[in-house]
């Protein structure tokens, strides 16, 4: 009896393992839009407003879908800081789903943001926006191989496992 309970145990584990890596390249895909969108927002904001950055963002971060970002969460939470520092600390505060390319294009929004005239700032985030999107409309293709790749290969790796037990 206590070998069959284990078994199932390793079956229900590898297909959940199978499932978590499955939704990784889904999570990472919503965090490009997300952060694409909030670079579009951002540079929205600074041809109406006059605010300094570190406000516009504050007051992006509480917005609904903006607040699930991680790195702006740590931005709200690292209030001491200037904005330039704060900035590049929330950014790197967390290994999330993000490479370290697509971090490197968060940092750039953090270096552009105040430090230019209006018209340099939207002309350097627009295309930083642009490749997030791109980079999410690539990764979504690669959700749906990796969902059917993982749903798949976890309960047969655990099937496998029971088998060998």
């Amino acid at each position: 009896m206590n070998g069959m309970f284990g078994r199932v145990i390793v079956f229900l584990c590898c297909t959940g393992v199978g499932w978590e890596l499955a939704g990784r390249s889904g999570r990472r895909r919503q965090e490009l839009a997300a952060s694409a969108q909030l670079v579009r927002r951002l540079t929205g904001e600074l041809g109406y407003s006059m605010k300094p950055a570190d406000e516009l963002i504050g007051m992006l971060c509480k917005e609904n879908g903006f607040d699930k970002l991680w790195y702006l969460r740590a931005f709200c939470e690292l209030e001491e800081l200037p904005f330039p520092e704060r900035w590049r600390r929330s950014v790197m505060s967390r290994t999330g789903n993000l490479d370290e390319d697509e971090r490197q294009l968060l940092l750039r929004v953090g270096e552009v943001l105040g430090c230019y005239d209006l018209d340099t700032q939207l002309q350097q985030l627009l295309p930083i926006a642009e490749q997030l999107q791109q980079r999410a409309q690539e990764l979504g293709e690669q959700v749906a191989k990796d969902r059917r790749l993982y749903t798949s290969l976890g309960p047969l790796a655990g099937l496998a496992a029971c088998i060998l037990l």
